[in-house]
């Protein structure tokens, strides 16, 4: 329901919140993938599914290769080895982690909205009652690189065709029955011509349902998104500089 969204200032911590979750430097000796390789990857033999088999010190990756979905990249993960949790891992970072937590024994099963492209996938140590920060052993931890291929081009990146864009907030007055795609045409500097698209895949999570990445002449020059609160639409706009979309 509308009168459950949080408030944009909520959105921004969670995005970023998301978007760079630091860790410790992975330790000396500790084999990685090299960073920025990318790994043959034919749609045709993708999986549907992610396999990863957590050991107590070791990884199995049963699908290097895995094919996006509607609502993103499904992950199962076996956990016989008794270990604290997961991470998904950038390759050209490890020390960057986007996704990740705590797992229970048996299998876990997740979806993921992380684009196409190589990612790290890491298997955690079990908690020790002496640690100190995240209470884990990030140590020699075990990797193995997935890679996410996307044939149908269904992901849609939050990044804007000139970086982070000219941002600014405004604020639009609105029923609850009129739909935020409706409300999103309504912002200034929107053409008649422009398109919207959600970020990430079609059926990921929404913070809110007023999440649209605009394009123009196949260029993605702007992102809308925010909540709805006191019979108005509360949006943080970011645009290229030229477009013409700005605060009302």
């Amino acid at each position: 329901m509308l009168s459950q969204l949080i408030p944009i200032s909520a959105v921004l911590v969670l995005t970023a919140a998301c978007a760079d979750t630091r860790l410790p430097p992975a330790p000396a000796g500790v084999a990685e993938p090299a960073a920025g390789a990318r790994s043959p990857a034919p749609a045709e033999s993708a999986a549907r599914v992610a396999h990863v088999v957590c050991e107590k010190d070791s990884l199995t990756l049963e699908n290097p290769v895995v094919r996006a979905r509607l609502d993103g990249v499904h992950v199962a993960i076996e956990n016989p080895g008794g270990v604290w949790g997961f991470e998904f891992r950038h390759m050209t970072d490890p020390n960057v982690a986007w996704n990740g937590g705590p797992i229970g024994g048996g299998t876990t099963r997740l979806t993921d909205s992380h684009g196409p492209g190589d990612i790290l996938v890491a298997c955690l140590r079990a908690r020790d009652p002496d640690a100190q920060g995240d209470g884990y052993h990030n140590e020699n931890a075990p990797t193995a690189r997935l890679t996410i291929v996307d044939p149908d081009d269904l992901y849609v990146p939050w990044e804007l065709a000139c970086g982070f864009g000219e941002q600014s907030g405004t604020k639009m007055a609105a029923s609850e029955d009129e739909s935020p795609l409706s409300v999103a045409r309504r912002v200034p500097g929107i053409m008649p011509t422009d398109s919207f698209k959600r970020p990430k895949y079609p059926d990921s999570p929404r913070y809110s349902p007023m999440e649209f990445i605009v394009f123009r002449d196949g260029q993605a020059i702007a992102r809308l998104m925010g909540p709805y609160y006191d019979e108005a639409w509360h949006l943080l706009i970011n645009a290229c500089p030229g477009s013409g979309i700005t605060q009302a």
